[in-house]
């Protein structure tokens, strides 16, 4: 994608999130409403602000982790929570981008279906230094899921997750699965409430016998590895992209600030302080 193309969709996102998101920030954060997210991510899709992830030949935007990170700063400007909420999406679509032709396409079509409402997807990314509590066995050749999954994003609002969960007793032993939400046996806790993040559902869930579906296995062994090491960097670098759009906002926000505020005669922004 060229840098003109990228610079014309970072604009477009720039008036998105100020007029649909702005106004309504502080409010979201105060009072989380699942309504007003699942507004948001309607109207973006109609900018295919979703999907921009996704290879052009599954009918996505074709943008890379790294133009995805971009985006989100620009989203994060407005409301890191928001943000957020793209971030898990994307980082849910990043293991099916090496993922054979035939996944993808399987997988792409299910996220994409203009005959329903926009899917909402997240990830679950395993602890990288402890071992996880969420686990698979198999019984009479089926996938079973038992446990807690890790603290993510999404939780609540997501229609369905990528889950890494590891062999009983072999935690090298790694799946990549999606689960739908209203799967038997899925339950969910209460939201952590994050200050500033409370917009996006953090939160675990609890797995009690989850049968998983022979067609929601999507990959395992070194083919699941190579998907959890990309979700796992992509969800790092769209982390990272986050902080610096809410970072670079608080600074705008400060520096218009210190430009109008008074104080001993002077504006804030001519009055030097010594230590």
């Amino acid at each position: 994608m060229t840098s003109a193309i990228i610079s014309t969709i970072i604009d477009e996102c720039r008036k998105f999130a100020v007029n649909e998101i702005r106004s309504t920030s502080l409010e979201m954060d105060l009072s989380p409403d699942a309504d007003r997210v699942r507004r948001i991510w309607g109207k973006s899709s109609q900018m295919d602000l979703p999907w921009l992830s996704v290879p052009e030949i599954f009918s996505g935007g074709g943008c890379t982790p790294l133009e995805c990170a971009k985006i989100l700063e620009t989203l994060a400007a407005e409301c890191a929570g928001v943000a957020s909420i793209y971030a898990h999406h994307y980082c849910a679509c990043t293991p099916l981008l090496v993922a054979h032709a035939e996944i993808q396409k399987k997988w792409f079509a299910k996220f994409i279906d203009p005959k329903n409402a926009p899917l909402m997807a997240s990830v679950m990314l395993p602890e990288e230094f402890d071992e996880s509590t969420l686990s698979w066995t198999k019984e009479n050749g089926q996938c079973i899921l038992n446990g807690k999954s890790p603290i993510f994003g999404s939780v609540m609002l997501a229609d369905g997750f990528m889950v890494f969960p590891s062999e009983t007793g072999h935690p090298e032993n790694i799946l990549c699965l999606w689960i739908d939400r209203a799967a038997a046996g899925v339950a969910f806790g209460e939201p952590l409430q994050l200050p500033g993040l409370k917009i996006n559902s953090f939160g675990s869930i609890l797995f009690n016998d989850v049968r998983v579906l022979p067609d929601h296995m999507i990959a395992d062994g070194q083919a699941a590895q190579k998907m959890l090491s990309a979700a796992r960097s992509s969800f790092y670098g769209f982390t990272a992209a986050i902080a610096v759009g809410a970072a670079r906002r608080a600074f705008e926000k400060a520096l218009d600030y210190a430009k109008e505020r008074y104080q001993f005669g002077k504006k804030i922004i001519l009055v030097i302080h010594f230590d």
